[in-house]
C-alpha cells in the first residue's frame, strides 16, 4: 500500500511539474507574447504620415537579416548631424507616434521610425527575439544604406522598446540612448503585471531577456531617461531604480504630469528643452 501511494504521488508530482513548466513563459511563449504584444491597438491614420510638409520625408522599406520586410518613415530636418532611431512600444504603428516625430524634429535631429514584424505595414509576428533583430536592422539600414556614422545614431525606445534600444546598443555602437518610460527588466514588470508568473525564475522568461539594467550597469553610451510621474503602466520607480544602478554617463528627467508614452501640456516645454540641450551636448 505505501509503495503504491508513493508511486502515485511521483506521478502526481510529475504531472505538475510537466504544468508547470508548459505554461512557463518560455515553454509556451504565445500565451507571453499574447499578453505581451498589441498590435492591433492605438492605430494611427496612414494619410497622416504625410503631412510633414517642413521637411523631407519619405517611406522606407527594408530587410532583417532573415528576410523579413520591415516598413519605415524618414524625416531629415535640414542641418541636422543627429538622427532619433525610434524603437516603439508594445502597441500603435508609425502613424500613431507622430506627436513624438514632431517634438524630436524640433529638438533639432531627424528621425527614422519603423514597425517592428507584425505592427503596422510590417509583416509576420512578433516575438522578443524577432523584435530584438529588427531594431538591428533598422540600424543597420541607417548605417549601411543611408550612411550615417555610428555616432550619429542616437537610439530612443519607448516602454518595450526601451529594451530593443539598449538590446541594440550592445550589438552597435551608437552615440546615445534616450529611454522613454522604461522598465528595470522585462521580467520585473512583468511579474508586477501578472503576479502568476512570479512563480518562474529568470531562466524560464523568453530570451532575449530585455534587461534594461543589466545592460546599462556595464559600459553603455551617454544615457538620458525620461518617465512621466503619473504613469500607470510602468511606474517610475522602475527609472528611479535604472537611474541609481546605471554607471556614468547618465541623466533623468521627471515630468510631473505627464504618463506613459504621451506628454502633458505643462511638460511638453520641457521636454523639448531637455532634448535641445541632450542633442546639443554631444560629441
Amino acid at each position: 500500500m505505501l509503495t503504491r501511494c508513493k508511486r502515485i504521488i511521483c506521478a502526481t508530482l510529475l504531472v505538475l511539474l510537466a504544468v508547470y513548466l508548459g505554461l512557463s513563459p518560455r515553454l509556451s511563449p504565445q500565451l507571453y507574447y499574447s499578453q505581451l504584444f498589441r498590435p492591433d491597438q492605438g492605430l494611427g491614420s496612414q494619410s497622416d504620415l504625410r503631412s510633414f510638409q517642413e521637411v523631407e520625408n519619405h517611406e522606407v522599406l527594408f530587410k532583417t537579416a532573415d528576410g523579413a520586410m520591415l516598413h519605415g518613415w524618414i524625416y531629415l530636418k535640414p542641418g541636422s548631424r543627429k538622427i532619433y532611431l525610434v524603437h516603439p512600444g508594445n502597441a500603435g504603428d508609425i502613424a500613431s507616434r507622430l506627436f513624438l516625430t514632431r517634438l524630436l524634429l524640433d529638438s533639432g535631429g531627424s528621425v527614422f521610425q519603423y514597425d517592428p514584424r507584425g505592427f503596422g505595414m510590417s509583416a509576420g509576428k512578433p516575438s522578443l527575439q524577432s523584435i530584438s533583430e529588427d531594431g538591428v536592422a533598422a540600424y543597420d539600414y541607417l548605417v549601411k544604406v543611408r550612411g550615417y556614422a555610428p555616432d550619429s545614431v542616437v537610439l530612443y525606445g519607448m516602454s518595450l522598446g526601451s529594451g530593443v534600444a539598449t538590446y541594440v546598443s550592445e550589438k552597435r555602437k551608437a552615440g546615445a540612448l534616450v529611454l522613454h518610460s522604461p522598465y528595470y527588466s522585462l521580467e520585473r514588470i512583468a511579474k508586477e503585471k501578472l503576479p502568476a508568473l512570479r512563480v518562474y525564475p529568470s531562466w524560464l522568461f523568453p530570451r532575449p531577456p530585455l534587461s534594461n539594467a543589466a545592460v546599462l550597469e556595464r559600459r553603455h553610451p551617454p544615457v538620458l531617461i525620461l518617465h512621466g510621474e503619473k504613469d500607470q503602466m510602468i511606474p517610475i520607480r522602475h527609472s528611479e531604480d535604472l537611474y541609481g544602478d546605471a554607471i556614468q554617463p547618465k541623466q533623468f528627467v521627471r515630468f510631473p504630469d505627464s504618463g506613459h508614452t504621451s506628454f502633458d501640456a505643462g511638460d511638453i516645454k520641457a521636454f523639448e528643452r531637455t532634448m535641445t540641450d541632450f542633442l546639443r551636448n554631444l560629441p
